[in-house]
C-alpha cells in the first residue's frame, strides 16, 4: 500500500520560502504526522497534505504532459438518461482533459483513452463521482467543473485515515508539502 504514497516525481522545486523547516516527531492515531520546527508543534492532517500534493501534481502533469493512452478494453459506465441528454457538454470538457468518451447505449457510455496521469484502476469510481457533479449543476462552468475533476483525482490518489506510514513516507510526505 506505501507505494501509493510516494508521487511519480520525486521533489525537485525548492522549498516555498513561508514553509518552515520540520523535524518529524510521529504519526498520531494514523491520521496526522507530527513535525516540530524549532518553536513551534504542527499536526499535518495526512489525507489533506497529500491531496494537496497530488492536485498540484496533477495540474502540472496536465499543463506539462498532454500525453494520453487508448485503453486496450473500453470501459463501459453506466448512467442516467438525464446524464445522456447532456453527453456532448460532458464530453467536451472532458476532452479538454484528454479523457475521450462515446456514447455507448441509452444509459451508458464508454472510456476508450485516458491521460497519462490518471490511474485506470480508480477509473470507474473517478468517472461516477465527475458525473454526479456534472449533474448536480445546471449550468457547468468549464473551468469549475476542470478543477472538480483534478480535485476528485487528487483526492481519490491520497492516503487514508488510519493509514500507518513509515517515517521515511512521513518525511517525504513533509518534503512534497513544503514545495507546494
Amino acid at each position: 500500500k506505501s507505494e501509493n504514497i510516494m508521487s511519480v516525481n520525486p521533489v525537485k522545486k525548492d522549498r516555498h520560502p513561508t514553509f518552515p523547516v520540520l523535524d518529524l516527531i510521529g504519526q498520531m492515531h494514523g491520521r496526522y504526522i507530527l513535525a516540530s520546527s524549532e518553536d513551534d508543534l504542527y499536526v499535518i492532517d495526512q489525507h489533506a497534505a497529500k491531496e494537496r500534493i497530488n492536485y498540484e501534481l496533477i495540474l502540472e502533469q496536465l499543463n506539462e504532459n498532454q500525453n494520453q493512452f487508448d485503453l486496450l478494453i473500453p470501459i463501459e459506465i453506466e448512467c442516467s438518461s438525464a446524464f445522456m441528454e447532456r453527453f456532448d457538454e460532458f464530453k467536451t470538457i472532458l476532452d479538454t482533459l484528454h479523457l475521450h468518451i462515446e456514447p455507448f447505449s441509452l444509459k451508458s457510455y464508454i472510456v476508450r483513452s485516458i491521460p497519462v496521469w490518471l490511474n485506470q484502476n480508480d477509473l470507474t469510481h473517478f468517472m461516477q463521482d465527475v458525473m454526479d457533479r456534472f449533474l448536480s449543476e445546471s449550468k457547468i462552468n468549464q473551468e469549475v467543473l476542470r478543477e472538480s475533476v483534478i480535485a476528485t483525482m487528487a483526492c481519490h490518489r491520497s492516503i487514508r485515515f488510519n493509514q500507518a506510514l513509515t517515517p521515511f513516507e512521513m518525511r517525504h510526505i513533509i518534503e512534497e508539502l513544503s514545495v507546494c
